[in-house]
């Protein structure tokens, strides 16, 4: 759904990702929105739903750039024999 994602990032200033996980999808999301916004990440582990009233806090903590989780810094991949030291 990137262009939907997409579509609905230029609405907002800055996206915030909330996962039931460690950040498998918050890159997909980052991907999706082309880094026309920020996007910041929101996530839970063990099964555990935020309710909607925390969702909500850390959206408004976003939004004043106080959010718990940092933005998603992207992070550069060097192949193997790239780099220096590297194997060619």
């Amino acid at each position: 759904p990137h262009a939907a994602i997409f579509a609905a990032a230029q609405k907002a200033k800055k996206v915030l990702a909330v996962e039931l996980s460690t950040g498998e999808m918050v890159e997909d999301v980052d991907h999706a929105v082309r880094g026309t916004r920020e996007v910041w990440f929101y996530g839970k582990t063990g099964g555990n739903v935020p309710p909607p009233e925390e969702v909500t806090l850390e959206a408004l903590a976003v939004a004043r750039g106080e959010g718990r989780k940092r933005p998603l810094v992207r992070l550069i991949s060097v192949p193997l024999g790239s780099a220096r030291g590297g194997r060619g």
